[in-house]
């Protein structure tokens, strides 16, 4: 009886852990991110640069006055693709020193290698990977990040993007 009781508690739990364990492995570890950045920030070509709320508002804001007086489909694509960005940053360190630009690359692959791989793609010696947390229904992606260790640069987009916008522009540009 005692073992029936156990069994029973532990299925009824394993959907609140499975979930939540889900949830964990899925989102992008910003903590990690901030760290590695703060840590090299000071180090000689080590460039970062960090647009907030405010920027990505008046970014938004410049996108959509030249999408009204502009008819170039890209331009409204890209509205329609960071219309939910709140934050953007983009780190680049190909001309840090080779033992710092090892450290760098493999503490943002660790951080990153929590987070779910939604697509890899190589090209001769270059590979480019992106991360995010896609939605249930698979129409938007939360946090997209964009990693190429060989070029030593790292894009993040946090908020999220519509898959469909993303899909066209990239086909448009092809």
């Amino acid at each position: 009886m005692r073992k029936a009781m156990i069994l029973l508690a532990v299925a009824l739990m394993l959907p609140f852990y499975a979930n939540a364990a889900r949830k964990d492995n899925a989102g992008i570890d910003r903590s990690s991110l901030s760290e590695i950045i703060r840590t090299y920030s000071c180090e000689d070509g080590f460039q970062v640069v960090n647009i907030g709320s405010l920027g990505t508002s008046l970014l938004k804001k410049i996108v959509r006055t030249t999408a009204e007086y502009d008819d170039d489909p890209d331009i409204r694509q890209a509205l329609k693709i960071i219309s939910n960005i709140k934050k953007v940053s983009v780190i680049s360190y190909e001309d840090v020193d080779d033992k710092t630009r090892y450290q760098i690359t493999t503490r943002l692959s660790k951080a990153l290698g929590k987070t779910d791989l939604l697509m890899e793609v190589k090209d001769g010696d270059d590979t480019m990977r992106m991360y995010g947390v896609l939605s249930e229904d698979s129409e938007t992606v939360k946090d997209f990040v964009l990693f190429v260790p060989e070029d030593c640069a790292l894009i993040c987009l946090f908020g999220s993007l519509s898959v469909d916008a993303i899909m066209e522009l990239a086909g448009n540009n092809l």
